[in-house]
Formats: structure tokens, C-alpha cells, sequence
């Protein structure tokens, strides 16, 4: 009844205040969404003419945890901020040597992520979520053109969020993270030159549960009682991470540019546990140390790239060569560097809206490569990619507290086909599609939490549909259902933890109010999966790893919200978890309960002068 009370005022206050608008504002700016643009770096650097306005749409505006952004495709450990994994494989960008750690990935924007504002007036964002249990983010951007051929933005965001098992009470956190971003960008008036630098840092901090303590429940509703106990109470892992970027172009002719692309990227890894004595049962065993665990992997990695380019009519062309290097420095062994020199390329056709031919290919002086094909027109598009990388550096060679290994791995080999439809009829649009990998040496880590390297292939074949339908002129029907089949050798296809079925689902009313000047839209969204062994999780390396004891049961859920825009005003209100079962709820991981039902609220506010 409180939920339902609290969500009836906040809709009240919002309806208030959407009737003072219509009833004060007088005035026009004459400044907006449609006076700011962006783009990303990698248009730049590929000469694709994209750019983009700020969002203020409001379908997707109630989705802030990153599950539900990746479109419930990740697999955490049941609360934001915590280690991450994909559901489905995807192949590596880099097919060199690699850190390894990838469980945080989710939570970092790199350099080459940032949005490059190109605005008339400065832009600033303000975006921030009151999740309930005590879970919090904000995150706030500015952006302005200095001079009109010179821009600059910044961002900071701010993540704090409350145990949702065994809190003591507020302020009682699992994760906490610190993030933020600049850059700059210049080009001369008549674009023949041009110069973008960027800085990306992120500290993220999480304080490890293990998960749930088994004591001898009596089937999996034992978990959700109101006195459980975890696994970890003194153990802790965090990373730090930080990006440079600079790129600069010179065109000399349409038809010939030269570039420089240099990059600087550092990732550490730590984790310790300064109570052995009381939690030492949870470890496999102790190597070094009976008292405490303190362990890192400190990776680093400066890359070069020097190139030409151009464009002629509708056709690009572009090649370069690159000099990376990459330390990684471990606690307890000697640091590994490595250097590693690159030739790659790309041409593409870009025949305006008709049709879209690129290839793209890459190989490293390892004979490690990467290929890629794509074709797209209005109806259908084709993608290939074939890719063979290194092993991380953590795969090969490991010594801490609790393991031990040496390795030395074949690299792994990818190929990556899909196939994509667009159908359009009318009000309904229906695209079907499959996408079809073989992975061969794939390395991942057993049931022992080590790293192995399996044998033969593994074939993942996953047939697709998409859909979006409107039935009148204001409610919508959007979705998604993908069949995952896994074969090919035992141990390679026993690596992939797939679920078998995999649905999404969004049904939102939405309807415009107070002559225009209230946007309103109200929804449910849903996610079902079939029940699979998924991964298990291990914190002392920050890795996944296969286990066959605990089955994830299959699952249902479903979150209704209330989006409201109004001018530059966004906010939302949603209840997560409706049907949740007394007394029970879903695993978003062996061992990890799923966030349980609560009420979220979140607003966003755009400033334009």
C-alpha cells in the first residue's frame, strides 16, 4: 500500500506542475534537441557522415540498469555495479594480447565511446535514478563549442549502491564507482584539419558476497528468506581504469587524407580478503598467506597508428599500420611485455540509402588476424567475420593466494555469420534473423576455476525474430525471441552457457496531453529464458567459470512504469519485479539472488543555454 501511495503522489506532482506549464510558459527557446548534434569517434576516423540528436524519446527512458540497457543479454550477480558477463559469445575487437579481465567491461565508457557534441548553445544533461533498496546513479554532462570550429564536453557519474542481501542498513554498499570523462575536439574552418583528445577514468569498487551460503536449504526458496547469511563479509575486489586518446587527419586531397591514431589505455585489477581465518572454507585453498589475500594485475597498453585514406564519389578506402606494446604486471610473477605490429585496411561503397558494401581485415605479425564483410540494403543485410586473437595474460600464466597455473595456449579462432530481414508492413514490422558462430581453441575456465583450452569446435546456431507493431495510433508492441542450439565437440560446446529460449517483450500506451505539452506513456515490459547451468562466479580472479550443480531455473519477469516528458523534462516511475512470488524470486547467477521487487524513479533534465 505504501508503493501504491508513493507512486499516486509523485504522478500527482508531475500532472501539478505539466498544468502550471501550459497554463505560465509564454516563452519559446529557441535552442533544443534539434540544435545539438554528436557523433562518435569511430565516424570520424572512418569518414561516416553520422550525427545524432540527444535523446528525448521516452520508450526506453525507465531502462537504467545495465541488464536491462544490454536488452537482459548480460548475466550479473543479481544488483548494478556487480562482475558481468554476456549470455550470448561475442567475438574480441582486439587480436592481441589482452589483460584477460573483461567482468567490468559494462560499466566503463572508453575514450572512444565518448559522445563528440557539435552544439550551437551549451548542452547540459542532468540524469539521475532513486532505485529502491538504497541503489542511486547520476550522471552529469556538459558540452559547448568554444568557437564554432572548436567543442569541448565533460561528464561525471556517480554510482552507490546498498546490498540488497545481509545489509546492515543504508549505506551499507556492494558497489560504488566513480567515473568520469573529457574531450576536445578542433578542426580548421575549412575542415582540412583536424584534432580530437580524449580522457576516460573509472574507479569501481565492489565488496564480494560469494554469493548466498547454503545452509542445507530445503529447495532454492531457502535463499530468499529473510536471514540469510553470505559467503564473504571481508573481501573486496576494485578496478581502475583510464583511456587517452589522440587523433588527428590532415586532408590533402578528397582522395588522400593522412591520420595518426594513438591510444594509452591502463587497467588494474585488485582483490583482497583480510579475513581468512573466519572465511577461509570458501577458498579452494591457501597458497601463501593463512591470515589475509591481497592480490592485483596491473595491464597497459600504448598503441600507434599511422595511416591513409580517402574518399571518391561514394567509395572510402583506408590503410594504415600500428605499433602496440602491452605490459602486464602481476603480483607474485615477473611482468610480461609484449610488442606487436599490425597491418589492416578497409574499402567501402556507400550508395546512399540503397545499399551499404564494406570490407574490413586486419593481421597482426603472429599471423593472428581479422576479416569482415557486411552488405545492407533496405531489406535484408549479411555480416561475416572471421577473427583469431591471443589469449589473455591472465589465461597463460597465474600465481596468487588460492591458484596456480601455466599455460601456453594456442590462439583462439572465431567465425561469426548473420543474417538480418526487415519486413514492413504497414503498422507492423517484422524482422527474422539468425547468427551462426564456430569457435575453435576457445579458452574458458572449468569447474575447477582454472583456465583451459578446448578441444575441436563449438558450433552456436541461433535463429531469431524481431518485431514491432502499432495497433492504432498509440499503443505499441515491440519484441524479441531467439532459439540458441549449441553442438560440435563435447568439451568445446559444453564451454557455452546458453539458454535455450530467450524472450523480450514491451507493451506501452503512450499518448501526448495538455495540448502538446504533456508526453505520456505507460508500459510493461517482460523477459522470459528457459532454466540452463549457467555460470558460476569466482572473485578472487574476477572470472566465470562452468559449474553443473546449481540449474538456473527458468523465469518470468515483468516491471510497469509511467514515462512522462515534459518540455526538457523527463521522468519515470516504475515498480521492478511485479510478480515476484512471496516468498521467492529468480537467480541472476548460481548462488546470486535477482533484485527483488521495489519501486524506481528517475528524472532527466536538458538545458540548452
Amino acid at each position: 500500500m505504501r508503493k501504491i501511495i508513493q507512486i499516486s503522489s509523485c504522478l500527482y506532482l508531475i500532472v501539478f506542475y505539466s498544468e502550471a506549464q501550459v497554463l505560465d510558459d509564454s516563452t519559446q527557446s529557441i535552442y533544443g534537441p534539434t540544435t545539438c548534434q554528436f557523433t562518435y569517434f569511430e565516424n570520424i576516423k572512418y569518414n561516416r557522415t553520422r550525427y545524432f540528436n540527444p535523446d528525448t524519446t521516452l520508450s526506453r527512458f525507465h531502462i537504467y540498469s545495465y541488464v536491462n540497457r544490454y536488452g537482459n543479454k548480460l548475466q550479473d550477480l543479481g544488483n548494478i555495479g556487480t562482475s558481468a558477463i554476456p549470455v550470448y559469445y561475442e567475438q574480441p575487437e582486439v587480436i592481441g594480447r589482452t589483460s584477460g579481465y573483461k567482468s567490468y567491461d559494462a560499466y566503463f565508457t572508453r575514450a572512444t565511446d565518448i559522445k563528440l557534441y557539435n552544439t550551437r548553445s551549451p548542452y547540459t544533461g542532468i540524469y539521475s535514478v532513486f532505485g529502491g533498496g538504497y541503489r542511486f546513479i547520476l550522471d552529469v554532462s556538459h558540452n559547448q563549442n568554444i568557437k564554432p570550429n572548436w567543442s569541448f564536453g565533460a561528464n561525471y557519474q556517480k554510482l552507490t549502491i546498498n546490498k540488497q542481501v545481509s545489509a546492515t542498513g543504508r549505506g551499507d554498499l556492494e558497489a560504488s564507482s566513480t567515473s568520469y570523462n573529457a574531450y576536445t575536439s578542433y578542426w580548421t574552418k575549412d575542415s582540412a584539419y583536424s584534432v580530437t583528445a580524449a580522457f576516460s577514468r573509472m574507479f569501481h569498487l565492489v565488496n564480494e558476497s560469494g554469493g548466498i551460503k547454503n545452509e542445507n536449504f530445503q529447495g532454492l526458496n531457502g535463499y530468499f528468506g529473510n536471514n540469510v547469511n553470505v559467503n564473504l563479509e571481508t573481501a573486496e575486489s576494485s578496478l581502475l581504469r583510464i583511456d587517452y586518446l589522440l587523433y588527428q587527419q590532415l586532408r590533402l586531397t578528397p582522395l588522400l587524407e593522412l591520420y595518426n591514431d594513438f591510444r594509452q589505455n591502463i587497467g588494474n585489477n585488485y582483490f583482497s580478503e583480510s579475513g581468512l581465518e573466519k572465511e577461509g572454507d570458501y577458498y579452494d585453498r591457501i597458497l601463501i598467506n593463512t591470515s589475509s589475500t591481497s592480490e592485483f594485475g596491473k595491464f597497459r597498453e600504448i598503441s600507434n597508428e599511422s595511416g591513409l585514406k580517402g574518399d571518391l564519389h561514394r567509395a572510402h578506402y583506408q590503410a594504415y599500420f600500428r605499433i602496440r606494446s602491452t605490459d602486464f604486471v602481476p603480483k607474485y610473477l615477473p611482468s610480461e611485455r609484449m610488442l606487436e605490429s599490425y597491418l589492416g585496411g578497409e574499402l567501402r561503397y556507400d550508395n546512399d540509402t540503397t545499399y551499404v558494401l564494406g570490407i574490413s581485415g586486419e593481421l597482426m605479425q603472429n599471423g593472428n588476424h581479422r576479416f569482415g564483410a557486411t552488405y545492407e540494403n533496405r531489406l535484408w543485410k549479411l555480416s561475416y567475420r572471421r577473427i583469431m586473437y591471443e589469449p589473455g595474460a591472465i589465461h597463460e600464466n597465474y600465481f596468487g593466494n588460492h591458484f596456480e597455473w601455466y599455460h601456453d595456449f594456442l590462439p583462439v579462432q572465431s567465425d561469426k555469420a548473420e543474417a538480418y530481414l526487415k519486413i514492413k508492413l504497414g503498422k507492423i514490422g517484422i524482422y527474422p534473423n539468425i547468427s551462426f558462430s564456430l569457435i575453435g581453441n576457445n579458452i574458458y575456465y572449468g569447474a575447477d576455476k582454472m583456465p583451459a583450452q578446448a578441444n575441436g569446435f563449438a558450433q552456436l546456431s541461433s535463429p531469431g525474430l524481431s518485431f514491432d507493431i502499432l495497433a492504432g495510433r498509440n499503443l505499441h508492441w515491440n519484441g524479441e525471441a531467439i532459439y540458441t542450439l549449441v553442438t560440435g565437440n563435447e568439451e568445446a560446446a559444453d564451454a557455452f552457457r546458453i539458454p535455450t529460449f530467450f524472450v523480450n517483450s514491451q507493451v506501452y500506451y503512450e499518448k501526448i496531453l495538455f495540448n502538446d505539452n504533456l508526453h505520456f506513456l505507460a508500459g510493461v515490459d517482460a523477459h522470459y529464458r528457459t532454466g540452463y547451468y549457467a555460470y558460476a562466479y569466482n572473485p578472487v580472479i574476477q572470472q566465470f567459470y562452468l559449474q553443473d550443480s546449481f540449474e538456473i531455473p527458468s523465469r518470468i519477469l515483468a516491471d510497469v512504469y509511467v514515462n512522462l516528458r515534459i518540455d526538457n523534462l523527463r521522468l519515470f516511475t516504475k515498480m521492478t519485479y511485479i510478480n515476484q512470488p512471496k516468498g521467492s524470486g529468480y537467480f541472476a547467477s548460481p548462488g546470486y539472488i535477482g533484485q527483488p521487487s521495489v519501486f524506481d524513479f528517475g528524472v532527466s533534465w536538458m538545458f540548452y543555454d
